[in-house]
């Protein structure tokens, strides 16, 4: 069967994967997507493959649809489907820290030195962050209803790139693959510093 629908937004969604990993700039669509009797792909007025139908937002109480689904991007499909074709399997790489998104608010609060990147919140035991010396967050407080625990690195930059928030971080360690050593650009308080960290592999499920 075949349904229309309007696409909503792009670029600024994030879904979660079965595995309990983000998958982000998913595709958000008004098409019927219903558990049973729907998926596949999510073609433009084209026919052009722009996506795989994944997920939808159930009704309160239900899992029927309330009008908005989600698509995994075609590129994201490639790119996994090159590895299991070459491989077998799916490696990526994994840093090991938990975060937030750096914004205008949080920088005026927490006094931070910047006002865009990713606030290291936690660091993994053994992870690729943890065995770089990475600094987690101290004390948890609330900013607007939200919870965040400042206190820690603030990284900006990974491999030369800037990251503005924790989907550009998730994006530049997308290009990497697990053993690569980049060097992470980052405050400590007001200091600046380069840290080099040797990617680790992420595990089959988020950990803690």
């Amino acid at each position: 069967t075949a349904t229309a629908g309007i696409v909503s937004a792009v670029q600024e969604r994030t879904i979660t994967a079965p595995n309990g990993y983000p998958i982000d700039h998913v595709i958000q669509t008004d098409a019927a997507i219903n558990p049973g009797n729907s998926g596949g792909p999510l073609l433009n007025e084209r026919a052009q493959v722009i996506g795989v139908n994944s997920q939808i937002a159930p009704a309160q109480g239900g899992n029927g649809n309330v009008g908005i689904g989600f698509a995994v991007p075609s590129n994201t499909v490639k790119a996994v489907v090159a590895q299991l074709v070459a491989t077998g399997k799916v490696d990526r790489a994994f840093l090991g820290i938990g975060g937030s998104t750096v914004t205008e608010e949080l920088a005026r609060v927490f006094r931070l030195p910047v006002d865009a990147g990713v606030l290291v919140e936690t660091v993994g035991d053994g992870t690729a962050a943890a065995k770089a010396g990475l600094k987690a967050g101290t004390d948890t407080t609330v900013v607007a209803g939200e919870s965040y625990t400042p206190g820690g690195d603030v990284i900006v930059a990974v491999g030369g790139k800037r990251v503005a928030s924790l989907e550009e971080l998730r994006d530049v360690l997308a290009d990497h693959r697990p053993g690569e050593t980049v060097k992470l650009q980052l405050y400590r308080g007001s200091k600046s510093m380069t840290v080099d960290v040797t990617l680790g592999r992420q595990p089959a499920q988020p950990q803690g």
